[in-house]
């Protein structure tokens, strides 16, 4: 999670940026993507997206058996936005600071890679 709110401070909020960092920095990158993109997203929306990524993952998403959430991205997103679009980016700023998410971003930018 730490790290996860760590790529989002770093991406300035911004869902590609998110995603692309997440994608190359980590042991983990779906997790990371999951958490850094999905505050992202939920915060400033899909448009900033390739409509090809949108497309892909609610096509993949609707056709696997195991899945057990069926909606596309924008209904996912959804409540969450709503949320975070009524605390305001101040509230958002605090709540980070205090989750120590700027001092573990100012370290990915010095250190980039999986250790961050």
């Amino acid at each position: 999670m730490a790290k996860g709110l760590a790529v989002f401070a770093l991406t300035k909020g911004r869902p590609k940026q998110a995603i692309l960092v997440s994608a190359t920095s980590a042991a983990t990158p779906d997790c990371l993507a999951a958490v850094s993109a999905g505050l992202a997203g939920a915060l400033s929306g899909s448009s900033s997206l390739p409509k090809e990524w949108i497309a892909q993952v609610d096509k993949a998403t609707l056709a696997d058996p195991y899945t057990n959430n069926k909606r596309t991205i924008e209904q996912t997103g959804r409540r969450p936005a709503r949320g975070l679009r009524r605390q305001g980016p101040k509230k958002l700023k605090e709540t980070l600071r205090a989750d120590g998410a700027s001092e573990i971003a100012a370290r990915c930018a010095r250190v980039p890679g999986p250790a961050c």
